[in-house]
């Protein structure tokens, strides 16, 4: 780069050989050689302005391409499979002559990925979806975006590059494929598979995509409010809350660093009209996560409820994180007994006795400090173990052997989220 060698990672190195095969020349941006990677203060600066730009690059984008990995063996068979069920899944939604048989073969391809086996103890599709990309917020991994006919360009995101993109194709191995057709032949509620209510392996797969899915129909029903109105299209869906955004992902995404879990999703938060803080990595991470948390109360009657459903105390006052702000760090793949969770979605019902009232706060003006004005309504007498699982042994961490004590309980966590 500019006249000079530049080392890169052997991971980079392999998705620019796929993006490039078969091209004669084309043109590659990619975030982790332009974006400086260190902690130098300038370099901090940098990375803050490039993370707020990822809207706008992804709104002009034409293209996403992701680089999931060379692929093996497993990995491939399972491409096979998502190629296979999605083809069949066309054709059992189309009428025609075929659509019975299509229907058929479909039931069957099911019937054999979501078997579990000693070979196959997830079933056949875990061997995709238990690679990096689908765990986490950012990766060194590539996507590419077309944001002119002749120009192509390269970023690494995750959640923001397919959530964010008018099309993305998924490149495996050998293997390609786009977004709609993992989506069609990942959840099985579809069409829907016949057994989808007594196989819990089912909601799993479903559960990796669901988010980028859904934020994709948020983004179009806001954006296109005169092409419904045009086509006579009913009502769309109110707009997600912003503790709908944040912290589903928080819970079940990985990043490596704290602040990314605020950060990766800026462009999502921009896009659907929130007007979050501008991303900066020089901030403590108490002062990220507490604003954060503010404008969550802020922007919804009920966002201080919300807080109030997932924030376990104490759980990063050593990082400088308020007692009544949600540490958004961590993910339910290290929850264990050595690592409890630092934020949990509590299913409660009937939270507030006093009514659907407004509640009063305000907030200090450093931000790190709420007064709110409330009841005593009883005192805590008794506590008890809120959580037992361990998932240092399940398939979220890529175990080898299934453990139905466990499984089903993460399966259920993963599909609320």
């Amino acid at each position: 780069m500019d006249g000079r060698q530049l080392r890169i990672t052997a991971n980079c190195a392999a998705a620019l050989r796929r993006l490039l095969r078969g091209k004669a020349s084309r043109k590659i941006w990619v975030n982790s050689i332009y974006i400086s990677q260190t902690n130098a203060p300038e370099a901090l600066v940098e990375r803050g302005h490039q993370v707020a730009m990822m809207d706008r690059i992804y709104r002009n984008a034409v293209q996403v391409c992701v680089y999931l990995g060379p692929g093996d063996a497993t990995s491939d068979i399972a491409c096979a499979a998502i190629k296979e069920l999605s083809y069949n899944y066309m054709g059992a939604i189309v009428q025609g002559p075929r659509q019975q048989s299509f229907r058929a073969n479909y039931e069957r391809l099911a019937d054999d990925v979501l078997e579990c086996t000693p070979q196959y103890p997830y079933g056949k599709l875990y061997g995709l979806f238990c690679l990096p990309w689908f765990r986490r917020y950012w990766v060194s991994e590539l996507s590419s975006t077309s944001l002119l006919s002749l120009l192509t360009l390269t970023v690494a995101r995750v959640v923001q590059e397919v959530a964010l993109s008018r099309k993305a194709t998924f490149y495996c191995g050998n293997y390609l494929f786009h977004l709609r057709n993992l989506i069609s032949a990942s959840d099985f509620t579809r069409l829907p598979y016949s057994k989808v209510q007594s196989n819990n392996v089912c909601a799993q797969w479903r559960s990796h995509l669901r988010y980028h899915f859904t934020v994709q129909e948020w983004i179009r029903q806001q954006e296109e409010p005169q092409r419904k109105r045009a086509s006579g299209a009913g009502a769309s869906a109110p707009r997600p809350t912003l503790a709908d955004l944040l912290i589903p992902p928080a819970l079940a995404l990985e990043a490596t660093r704290p602040e990314d879990k605020i950060y990766a999703l800026h462009g999502i938060c921009k896009r659907l009209g929130y007007a979050m803080q501008a991303p900066d990595y020089r901030k403590p991470l108490g002062a990220i996560y507490a604003e954060t948390a503010r404008e969550i109360i802020r922007s919804d009657r009920a966002g201080l409820d919300r807080l109030l459903l997932c924030v376990c105390e104490s759980s990063g006052w050593e990082q400088g994180i308020p007692s009544w702000v949600p540490s958004f760090a961590g993910c339910i793949r290290e929850w264990s007994p050595a690592t409890p969770p630092q934020m949990f979605l509590h299913d409660r019902r009937d939270t507030r006795p006093a009514g659907d009232s407004a509640c009063q706060f305000a907030f200090s003006a450093d931000v790190h400090a709420i007064s709110i004005k409330g009841r005593r309504l009883g005192t805590v007498c008794a506590v008890g173990q809120p959580w037992v699982v361990d998932n240092s042994a399940t398939m979220l961490t890529g175990a080898h052997s299934m453990m139905p004590t466990d499984n089903n309980s993460i399966l259920c966590l993963l599909e609320s989220l």
